[in-house]
């Protein structure tokens, strides 16, 4: 299958390297040794990502985590990844929602209270929605199980795997599928996203 650019549409070529990721939301996020397409005709270069939610989860953790306090766009994009309007976050937190439009512009530094409980808060809805999606999984698995066990059934174990390889039907392991390396002033942060 031909991979065509998305501005000119001639023909990509494929390759690895590294991709400034501004369209994350966050500032200097990097996607380190992952697939992409370049054009040769107009020089566009294209991101193959697999999993963005899992990815957009990951940086989520990443900036939770990182040593430092969060800046204006880290906000916001922490805000958005769990789905709350600044009004939300606000009463959550028990400041005014212009107070949040100041942090996440730049315009007032969020304090250190402030930051940890908005670490806190962000870090239990995500925990929160990785136990539904657990749940959810496990339900999943156990379907995908039954298919697999009435497949081999009606076509043989040969002929099943066959046919979940070409309907791309497998298991995820916990491989390393990307590397995402945030840079600030205070130094440069990796992580693994699995």
């Amino acid at each position: 299958m031909k991979n065509l650019c998305s501005l000119c549409e001639h023909e990509m070529e494929e390759t690895r390297g590294d991709y400034p990721f501004p369209e994350s939301g966050l500032p200097n996020v990097v996607l380190e040794d992952i697939r992409l397409f370049k054009c040769p005709e107009c020089g566009n270069v294209e991101p193959l990502i697999h999993g963005a939610k899992h990815l957009m989860r990951a940086l989520a953790l990443a900036v939770l985590d990182k040593p430092t306090p969060l800046c204006g766009a880290e906000i916001r994009y922490l805000r958005k990844h769990v789905g709350w309007k600044a009004a939300k976050l606000a009463e959550l937190i028990g400041v005014d929602k212009t107070t949040v439009s100041k942090w996440e512009n730049d315009q007032d530094s969020i304090g250190p209270q402030s930051d940890r409980l908005l670490r806190l808060i962000v870090r239990d809805q995500i925990l929160a929605e990785e136990l539904r999606s657990a749940t959810a999984e496990a339900v999943r698995k156990k379907r995908y199980a039954k298919l697999l066990k009435l497949l081999k059934e009606d076509y043989g174990k040969e002929q099943t795997d066959k046919l979940t390889e070409m309907l791309d039907i497998r298991r995820t392991g916990k491989a390393v599928c990307a590397r995402i390396s945030i840079r600030d002033e205070e130094g440069e942060y990796h992580y693994a996203l699995t």
